[in-house]
């Protein structure tokens, strides 16, 4: 079997994943005081471009086991939504507001989206394409 050429989805999905905790971690640095925004937002916009970067080339590949991609994205994305929703309320739980609400909000999303597609292309990528 010759081997497929592929996008560097699992490297883009790691980078994205660590702008995500390079933020999370400068917020956390900063509690219970209010931490500067614009560090943080950068690195919200460095993993969704890479995350856009990554669906895209990823989105660019024909041979590929999309059936076993979708099958597994399904479920990792339900148990990662479950993960995010228990997440989610510890923020509003915490009185987390505001800013800080938001970016934490959409850091986890990001991070919730990667998790998934990063186990789904793992898994597919070593699936035989049907003809």
């Amino acid at each position: 079997m010759s081997e497929r050429r592929l996008p560097p989805v699992t490297q883009l999905g790691a980078a994205s994943m660590a702008f995500v905790a390079i933020g999370v971690i400068y917020m956390a640095a900063y509690l219970p005081k209010r931490a500067p925004l614009g560090i943080a937002i950068a690195m919200v916009v460095c993993a969704a471009g890479l995350l856009a970067l990554n669906l895209l080339l990823l989105s660019r590949v024909q041979e590929f086991a999309w059936w076993r991609f979708w099958q597994v994205m399904r479920w990792g994305a339900l148990a990662y939504l479950v993960v995010a929703g228990m997440l989610e309320y510890t923020f509003l739980y915490d009185r987390t507001h505001g800013p800080l609400l938001v970016l934490m909000t959409i850091m986890l999303l990001l991070f919730t989206t990667n998790v998934p597609l990063l186990m789904a292309f793992t898994v597919a990528r070593y699936q035989a394409v049907d003809a």
